[in-house]
């Protein structure tokens, strides 16, 4: 067995590790990590099959070999999926993986599944502005079709017609749709899935909208049930038949509201989280997933976790305060803050950027809460 890895994700190569599988390593930037992989290539991913070949070849992959490959993270998930196209190996279907990557795609695919979710339009077939506004009101949301972690997005509160023009024109080249703004509280849920079963769920609340997670979310059976119906619905639609899921979902007055799917593991500290809460390693269920071992067997009890991230604004930093107390919190696991007084902070532009990070983990989630309450107000960094 031999694992093409695309896209560097230190927990699904320290797994592989573990498991003594032996992996190549494809990323498109420098790796600083130590790592025991049997080839690292550092090179642009590939949507040519000639120069996919190439590359492998100028860094003596024998590809005969290669039995399994697997997108650690976001921007490869395309091009893992031609690549095991090229290879025949293992895969879904490619129309699957689009429809899991290209937001548009995936909504006017599901819309038609009747599956619930907020108001959407292709600008390229709205005739003008008031046509678009009459659907989608204002705010205007402006969204990448093929990005995710909020970058990309934008929200607009007027909208001229020389603007509509240029977004209609371009929409193509800007990689955008546009959505009508939902109000409600967003989260997410993980699944794993194997020969068509949804094997293990996991429900994600977002607590503070960009920055801090709690799972499993602290909700009533009943929201629970609501959010897996809609999660199982997706992905019976989408006929997923295996890999691991991450679907976000809006809790509105209208009920659960379908927000997007990913095919791959999720950011934002959840698979750290995960592992916490459910005293396992998850990087290990997502590579039996992916390598189609039989009899994965998921935790049942659990505890609640939280990722909180950190990421202040931009501008140069003039002090940090509150550290020492809050690094004193009992259950506190991990705490990594990146900055210091005189740093120079850059605006965040997804929720993939941040300035540092804690982990949380207690049975009570009374508790949990107060934790993450203390940071949100006695964690202080102003700027100049």
């Amino acid at each position: 067995m031999k694992v093409l890895v695309m896209g560097l994700r230190q927990g699904l190569c320290r797994s592989l590790e573990r498991k003594g599988i032996d992996y190549i390593l494809w990323n498109p930037t420098a790796i600083t990590s130590h790592l025991k992989t049997k080839s690292i290539i550092i090179y642009p991913f590939s949507a040519d099959e000639e120069e996919f070949r190439k590359t492998l070849k100028r860094h003596k992959v024998d590809v005969q070999k290669i039995t399994h490959i697997i997108a650690g993270s976001e921007a490869p998930v395309v091009f893992a999926s031609l690549a095991r196209k090229w290879l025949k190996v293992k895969r879904n279907p490619h129309n699957l993986i689009v429809k899991c990557t290209d937001k548009l795609t995936m909504k006017k695919f599901l819309v038609e599944k009747e599956i619930p979710m907020g108001k959407f339009e292709d600008i390229r077939n709205c005739s003008s502005r008031d046509e678009l506004i009459e659907s989608l009101g204002f705010p205007l949301v402006l969204k990448a079709r093929n990005s995710s972690g909020g970058r990309g997005l934008e929200f607009l509160n007027e909208l001229s017609d020389e603007e509509f023009a240029h977004l209609k024109k371009n929409a193509k080249k800007l990689d955008i749709y546009c959505e009508g703004a939902i109000k409600g509280r967003e989260g997410s849920i993980e699944s794993f899935i194997q020969n068509h079963e949804i094997l293990f769920t996991n429900i994600t609340q977002y607590y503070i909208q960009g920055h801090c997670n709690i799972i499993p979310g602290i909700y009533d059976e009943k929201l629970c049930s609501e959010i897996r119906e809609l999660n199982q619905k997706v992905v019976e639609a989408l006929n997923i038949k295996w890999g691991m899921t991450h679907l976000e979902y809006y809790l509105t007055d209208k009920g659960v509201l379908f927000g997007e799917i990913a095919l791959r593991p999720p950011g934002g500290h959840i698979m750290d989280c995960l592992d916490l809460s459910y005293n396992a390693n998850f990087w290990d269920y997502f590579i039996g997933v992916e390598l189609h071992e039989e009899d994965i067997t998921f935790p049942e009890g659990f505890d609640y976790s939280s990722a909180y991230i950190f990421h202040p604004g931009e501008g140069k930093v003039e002090s940090v305060d509150g550290v020492d107390e809050l690094k004193k919190l009992t259950n506190l696991k991990t705490w990594k803050l990146k900055i210091k007084k005189g740093d120079s902070i850059q605006a965040r532009i997804g929720v993939g950027n941040d300035t540092g990070y804690a982990l949380l983990k207690d049975h009570s989630p009374k508790n949990l809460v107060k934790s993450i309450d203390r940071i949100t107000s006695e964690l202080k960094i102003s700027f100049k």
